[in-house]
């Protein structure tokens, strides 16, 4: 399953894959199914904190395309600088959830996104 974005990051449309467990998944399906046409969350606080649930998808995303790091060569490898210097992620896994994101860079998945990892 997929979210189709009309309007996305630059005003381009895309799709946002559903990741997580089977029953979140299904959660997802059923408000988006019971939402119709509809908005499916017509009201969203102006307090919920969207840039971390932002975080949590993408590394949703990231962990199920991850491969294990030590079957992966140097250049498919991405290498942390600065605050999270030693930190290393799978480039293509991290591409993956950067596209989600609409985004498309890794420095920007990698510094505002992947805080959220638990490696």
């Amino acid at each position: 399953y997929a979210v189709h974005i009309r309007k996305g990051k630059g005003g381009k449309a895309r799709l946002a894959p559903i990741y997580g467990s089977p029953a979140r998944v299904a959660k997802v399906v059923k408000l988006m199914r019971d939402a119709g046409d509809e908005l499916v969350f017509p009201h969203i606080p102006t307090a919920a904190d969207i840039h971390s649930y932002r975080a949590e998808y993408a590394c949703e995303v990231y962990k199920a395309h991850a491969r294990p790091l030590d079957t992966l060569t140097r250049k498919d490898k991405y290498y942390c600088r600065k605050d999270m210097a030693g930190t290393v992620y799978d480039k293509a896994a991290m591409m993956i959830a950067s596209v989600a994101l609409g985004h498309k860079r890794l420095d920007v998945i990698a510094q505002s996104y992947l805080w959220a990892l638990e490696l």
